[in-house]
């Protein structure tokens, strides 16, 4: 079996799962550690941060932009 490629930002979750099983992998992911810590799902998870649409949302109330 060769080396595993993975591309994009779901590799870090990949990552563990892989290292658990010995299976060789290869991210490419330009500059990773600073997309990952940039993505709004990673910093909602992490910091609990607000994505611009749930700020949007409670600014406006309930009323969805038309």
């Amino acid at each position: 079996m060769g080396t595993l490629v993975i591309n994009g930002w779901h590799s870090f979750l990949v990552k563990d799962w892989l290292q658990k099983k010995n299976i060789p992998y290869l991210i490419i992911t330009p500059k990773f550690e600073t997309t990952l810590k940039d993505h709004w799902r990673y910093r909602r998870a992490v910091y609990g941060e607000k994505t611009r649409f749930e700020k949007d949302f409670e600014r406006r109330g309930c009323n969805r932009p038309k």
